[in-house]
């Protein structure tokens, strides 16, 4: 009654505000989950989510496919809790889950999680069924690639013009490289993007109009950058001998194959007077010519004469590259 009496004089209900006050503190104290209660809502939730999901695509036969790609690449313990989902929710006749992976990374995230004891085929084997390996891409695949590549990096119609000529042996090149060095995808994408900016002509004078060895080196510079990051770094810095460089040549692409471009990386680290000892050395230990007196100068110099002014191309080019991948 004075309550009432209060509020008609003063416009101030006092018991509504001391009962709002009062929601207002408890909702401020810490609440104890309930977590049975929670289990329970969410076994319910699923329970209706797969439901729905068997009433939309359920059948004997595939009605919806899901492609996943990346899955190698995300959080060790968000890759398996994924898995994990597809498993236990997603399992649904007429659903098919296709996971794009690497087999090995995905292995390592799992391990991650469950320690390096774990058999992780036989974990695996829970969530697929069925493993295709997919084949190791081939020369054909390679210039299908690099003919995108060049016309989407090199030579932007009205955009970009490039220092390269991009004629059928840089073509030839670029597949023999990438094939050697069994780059992937996006590595031959990411060094396509590094050499435009490295290679940009200026005007239509300037394009395609670089030495031959001069594009040539970049080109297996910018591949380096990208598919050996560890050997480029050394290279850049001036590091790695000729030795070490042409032994990752060989092993990366086979004796017969790496020896142009062992020989194009040779000269191109050459000074002005192309100094032959080093090179000659290098070769012989490489088995690349025998024991005993030759001229060298000579035997290099179809590769010599195409860097043009020389001086260090090698780390010239390196500088370029340094600036362009900041693009």
């Amino acid at each position: 009654l004075g309550n009432g009496v209060a509020a008609k004089f003063t416009g101030v209900d006092a018991v509504k505000a001391a009962d709002l006050a009062e929601g207002k503190k408890n909702a401020r104290k810490p609440q104890k989950p309930d977590f049975i209660e929670f289990y329970h809502q969410r076994a319910d939730a699923l329970k209706v989510l797969k439901e729905k999901l068997t009433a939309a695509f359920g059948g004997e036969s595939p009605k919806i496919f899901v492609f996943v790609d990346e899955l190698d690449r995300c959080r060790p313990d968000y890759a398996v809790s994924y898995l994990e989902t597809i498993k236990h929710v997603f399992d649904v006749q007429g659903m098919v889950f296709v996971l794009a992976i690497d087999y090995g990374h995905l292995a390592n995230s799992a391990k991650a999680l469950f320690g390096q004891d774990l058999v992780f085929e036989e974990y695996f084997r829970k969530f697929c069924h069925r493993i295709i390996n997919l084949p190791e891409p081939d020369e054909g695949s390679f210039r299908k690639l690099s003919e995108v590549y060049i016309s989407r990096y090199l030579a932007i119609e009205g955009k970009r013009q490039s220092l390269l000529h991009t004629g059928e042996n840089f073509l030839e090149s670029v597949v023999k490289l990438a094939h050697g060095l069994k780059m992937r995808p996006r590595q031959i994408q990411e060094g396509f993007r590094i050499l435009g900016h490295t290679m940009v002509a200026r005007d239509s004078k300037q394009a395609g109009q670089v030495f031959w060895a001069l594009g040539a080196g970049t080109l297996l510079l910018c591949f380096l950058s990208v598919a050996r990051t560890e050997i480029y770094g050394k290279i850049s810095k001036g590091d790695p001998s000729l030795v070490a460089v042409g032994k990752l040549l060989v092993s990366a692409m086979g004796k017969d194959e790496a020896a142009w471009w062992v020989q194009l990386y040779f000269t191109g680290t050459a000074d002005r007077d192309f100094s032959p000892i080093p090179i000659e050395h290098a070769l012989k230990e490489l088995g690349y010519i025998e024991e005993g007196p030759i001229d060298i100068k000579a035997y290099m110099s179809r590769f010599s004469d195409g860097w043009g002014r020389r001086a260090n191309r090698v780390g010239q080019i390196c500088g370029m590259i340094n600036n362009a991948q900041a693009f």
